[in-house]
């Protein structure tokens, strides 16, 4: 999602703007947050997590949505808004890798809050930055 180089951008720069956005929130969202729930029943029998654990560590992933939802609100600057989506699709991937790393039931919680928080960057800045990107290219 570069700047634009002229009023109008061509179909194709549209469309590649859009599949850019379809593709962060499949990423974010598909595997941070929904790659979590088919992972349980191996966490609890292999790794012996309780039911109570598991809703904790749902409670650490919507703190980070949360607070996501906040960081991303407070940044105005759409150069920043950018680096923060980009760090939150690698943030993605490396949180949801990691659950996989460790049986530590504290890393785990922490994993969860920050999938949390890289799930905005996919739910809230590359839908932001691509209606920007739509609109002021005549879109």
């Amino acid at each position: 999602m570069s700047s634009p180089s002229s009023p109008t951008a061509s179909h194709a720069q549209r469309r590649k703007v859009m599949v850019a956005g379809i593709c962060a929130l499949v990423l974010t969202v598909g595997l941070a947050r929904f790659a979590y729930t088919p992972m349980l029943p191996v966490m609890r029998s292999q790794a012996g997590l309780s039911a109570v654990a598991a809703g904790w560590l749902a409670t650490f992933n919507y703190a980070g949505y949360i607070s996501g939802a906040m960081l991303a609100a407070s940044v105005g600057n759409l150069q920043q808004k950018f680096v923060l989506y980009r760090a939150g699709l690698v943030l993605a991937v490396v949180t949801t890798a990691a659950l996989g790393l460790t049986e530590n039931t504290a890393l785990w919680a922490v994993l969860r809050f920050l999938s949390g928080l890289s799930s905005t960057a996919g739910l809230l800045l590359a839908s932001g930055l691509a209606l920007n990107w739509l609109i002021r290219n005549g879109h």
